[in-house]
């Protein structure tokens, strides 16, 4: 019995994602190149690689980590009945410079890393790939950045930001301004004059959550208020910027555990 692949795509300015799942034995993606950086996370299943001449492997729990241009090859341990899963992002080279604040895109040197940190945001991406259409872009940028700073390294101090800090008050400022129509993450560092890395970092170590997911507990708490008020759910979801009011239910629910109409009701 052959293998067979499946594939989930998720497409956003700068960068791709995608779960990529194989079952069966002997399958392989057999030698070629990509033009953006490549990172991995094996979720299951296990690899055999060839890359650039050298002979790696990769465990369940794994992340491999290439370069652009880096003649790859790659080979799933697998059998009859067996499966092998991987979550990737694809980056292209300036916006990995960009969102990192370097002057060049970097080198990438461990090709194989195990890392629990890396692995817990690409289970973070896998969710969000899995339902594309409810993902907020800017949750889903912040994602991909965090995987590259913790790929890639920035060089930047890693000291705390202080409880004052004027860019993180800035930034939440510009979020609280526009929660109906959030600017993105690029407009705030921007704005703030910091690069997307070191303002999500910066913005965690005083609110211990990146932007666009303390923007989102904002969004709820406005909803409340407005739900408070009699305002209908559908017409919330429209003020807050949600894409629809089931993006609103989801993001609702897991803050207060009810849905908005039954909280209208309530209150």
């Amino acid at each position: 019995m052959g293998s067979s692949f499946s594939q989930i795509l998720f497409r956003r300015p700068g960068f791709e994602a995608a779960i990529v799942e194989a079952t069966g034995a002997g399958a392989a993606f057999p030698k070629h190149t990509h033009d953006e950086f490549v990172i991995s996370a094996n979720v299951a299943g296990a690899e055999r690689i060839w890359l650039d001449g050298r002979t790696l492997e990769a465990a369940t729990g794994d992340v491999t980590a290439y370069n652009p241009g880096a003649l790859q090859a790659s080979h799933g341990v697998t059998g009859t009945g067996s499966r092998w899963r991987f979550v990737s992002l694809y980056a292209e080279p300036g916006f990995v410079a960009q969102a990192l604040g370097l002057q060049a895109p970097p080198s990438l040197r461990v090709p194989v890393l195990r890392d629990p940190i890396l692995m817990r945001h690409f289970a973070d991406l896998g969710r969000m790939i899995a339902v594309p259409d409810s993902v907020d872009d800017g949750m889903a940028e912040e994602t991909a950045v965090a995987i590259l700073a913790a790929t890639v390294g920035t060089g930047e101090t890693g000291r705390p930001a202080p409880r004052g800090d004027a860019v993180v008050r800035r930034a939440a400022a510009m979020l609280v301004d526009r929660l109906g129509d959030l600017p993105s993450l690029a407009e705030i560092a921007a704005e703030v004059g910091v690069s997307r890395e070191h303002l999500i970092r910066r913005f965690a170590s005083v609110h211990r959550m990146p932007p666009m997911a303390w923007a989102l507990q904002r969004r709820v708490a406005r909803a409340r208020t407005l739900l408070r008020g009699g305002t209908p759910p559908g017409d919330v979801a429209a003020m807050l910027g949600f894409a629809d009011q089931a993006h609103l239910t989801r993001a609702f629910r897991n803050a207060m555990g009810t849905t908005p109409g039954r909280y209208r009701v309530r209150a």
